[in-house]
């Protein structure tokens, strides 16, 4: 159960992640902004 629960939180951080970029882009933001803030955040 603990499994099912972890599981889901992570799709849920994942899809509030997204959700973020994916309003940076609807608010003008250039794609390839979001691509550089986005891999900087999540990989250094």
């Amino acid at each position: 159960m603990r499994r099912a629960a972890s599981r889901s939180l992570s799709a849920f951080c994942e899809d509030s992640v997204m959700g973020k970029y994916f309003l940076g882009w609807l608010l003008g933001v250039p794609v390839g902004l979001l691509i550089l803030i986005y891999i900087f955040f999540h990989f250094f």
